[in-house]
């Protein structure tokens, strides 16, 4: 199986592997958008660095069909709230004069932004370095540190994706000094969308394995949480539907929900929570 590297220098590597990291990050959470568990197990994909990674703490949470969206998680994920209380949450909202139009971050419900992981260590613990990279809480995913991506277009192109998680990969690795790094790779949810069941997801899913390795390995950080938004499923062919641009969605959203990591949690609302308490 094929796979490519998707850093855009690989250069970059021999930076990163010099780099003496003196202050380990107490937390790195990585979060994969869509990310399905069942890959792994069945050996569809070949990952050995984030079956290692899941075997710490692993959870499977079932999720309400309403509740798995990825505005919806990731909300609930990052403010600790729980699903019900966001079901409603969308990345677009329809304005008076019926156009629609992207939610921006500061139109997101102050209440809510208050309790993004983030915005609570700013307040509580201004003495440390937090770096967030595409936090999916709204679209494009915000980020606190600069990061250019690559356009993948609307009926999405798989090689930009691939890209993308180099460039993703890149940028959290520039922050190795973070006391907390937090850092969202999405691309596997889009390419699973238009690709499900094909050798583009698979090679993708082994793309992302080899850099979530590099990313362990350079920055070893003390804690690290692994979290998904929902998983992926076959999606039946009355319900596919192709796109205006002639591209066929072939998988969707299923209702599991993972989560692994240094620290033991019973339901995804207590991510946040937990992750505060490492900070400590």
């Amino acid at each position: 199986m094929e796979t490519i590297l998707a850093l855009r220098d690989l250069g970059i590597l021999t930076i990163f592997l010099s780099i003496n990291i003196r202050n380990r990050m107490k937390l790195l959470l990585i979060g994969i958008d869509g990310f399905a568990h069942q890959l792994l197990e069945n050996r569809s994909v070949n990952a050995p660095n984030l079956e290692e990674l899941l075997k710490s703490n692993f959870k499977e949470f079932e999720l309400k069909p309403e509740w798995a969206l990825s505005a919806v998680m990731w909300n609930a994920i990052f403010s600790g709230k729980h699903p019900e209380e966001l079901k409603d949450l969308r990345y677009t909202r329809e304005d008076e004069d019926g156009k629609i139009h992207i939610v921006k971050y500061e139109e997101l419900p102050e209440d809510l932004r208050k309790r993004y992981i983030w915005e609570t260590l700013a307040r509580e613990r201004p003495d440390l370095k937090v770096v967030v990279v595409n936090a999916p809480v709204v679209l494009p995913p915000w980020s606190n540190v600069p990061i250019e991506l690559e356009d993948s277009g609307v009926a999405v192109d798989y090689e930009p994706n691939i890209i993308n998680m180099g460039i993703t990969t890149e940028t959290i690795l520039r922050h190795y000094d973070a006391d907390v790094g937090i850092v969202v790779f999405t691309e596997i949810d889009r390419i699973s969308h238009f690709f499900w069941g094909e050798k583009e997801v698979f090679n993708a899913y082994e793309n992302l394995d080899q850099l979530i390795g590099i990313i362990m390995e350079r920055i070893k950080p003390e804690n690290y949480m692994i979290v998904s938004d929902h998983g992926f499923r076959d999606l039946p062919k009355e319900e596919q539907r192709i796109l205006r641009g002639g591209q066929q969605i072939k998988g969707d959203h299923s209702t599991t929900q993972i989560y692994a990591g240094s620290v033991e949690i019973n339901r995804i609302t207590e991510l946040r929570d937990a992750v505060l308490r490492i900070i400590e």
